[in-house]
């Protein structure tokens, strides 16, 4: 069976992530030239619990940024990540994620500064978080009715890359597989991301930061299942993956989040 009807199933993954779930109209543009799609603000909290405190206690602490997001129609995502299969380094234990435009990045960052202090404080007493700052963008979103997005993804991978091939040959690449997914009414949403500021030379799995990276968003824990599947049982699909990882991409080795959508741009 020929690779690209497989690709729906496969593509890669990142680092820390862009926020995908929402009307994807917003996001994702379909008549968009390939390697043009539009970028989007991503900036990532990397967080550690203070001594005594828990998961339950940054919960509570989030009182005050809800009321605050609602006050200044914050209308990007925000997720939780919290690792799947292994332990953060370090002392990390949880991710936040926003993604908006940049403009809308700007308006919420001087809203925070000016009228978030008493909810960072509160945040503040619970982890202790570094910042980075990274653009993102949709390369595939698949089409779903009104309402079908739900409470967002479940699972995410993430796979830091470095590219090998001229950027001409990645972006056809590239191509060729969101139409493979588009002719597979694929289920995952796959996005890509870059570094701008305050990422470190290795990133939180210990690997490398990279120069880009891939991201597969999944819609509940049988589509993550069915695609690693796959994945490891059909040998052509192993084999292309080998072509890409060596002839196109040197990536690291991908992980996987539980994913917590905590809000989403209004429609």
């Amino acid at each position: 069976m020929n690779f690209i009807k497989h690709i729906s199933q496969l593509l890669m993954k990142v680092m820390l992530i862009s926020g995908l779930f929402a009307g994807h109209s917003a996001i994702a543009d379909d008549h968009a030239t390939a390697g043009s799609e539009t970028r989007n603000a991503m900036w990532v909290h990397q967080c550690s619990l203070n001594e005594g405190k828990s998961l339950s206690d940054v919960d509570k602490a989030l009182a005050g940024w809800r009321k605050w997001k609602e006050e200044v129609d914050w209308n990007g995502f925000t997720f939780q990540l919290t690792p799947a299969y292994f332990n953060l380094p370090g002392d990390l234990d949880l991710i936040w994620i926003n993604n908006a435009s940049f403009e809308h990045y700007g308006e919420t960052m001087t809203n925070w500064n000016d009228s978030g202090v008493a909810a960072q404080r509160a945040i503040d007493k619970v982890v202790s978080c570094k910042v980075e700052l990274y653009s993102s963008w949709v390369k595939y979103f698949p089409e779903m009715a009104e309402g079908a997005q739900g409470d967002g993804p479940k699972m995410v991978d993430f796979q830091t890359c470095t590219p090998i091939a001229p950027v001409p040959a990645l972006i056809q690449k590239h191509a060729e597989y969101v139409e493979a997914m588009k002719a597979g009414n694929s289920r995952v949403v796959w996005g890509m991301y870059a570094p701008i500021s305050g990422v470190s030379s290795v990133n939180i799995i210990g690997n490398p930061a990279g120069t880009v990276g891939h991201m597969e968003w999944f819609p509940n824990m049988e589509v993550y299942a069915s695609t690693h599947g796959n994945r490891v049982n059909n040998a052509e699909l192993r084999q292309n993956l080998q072509e890409y990882y060596s002839e196109y991409m040197n990536c690291e080795s991908r992980v996987s989040f539980n994913v917590e959508m905590l809000h989403s741009p209004q429609q």
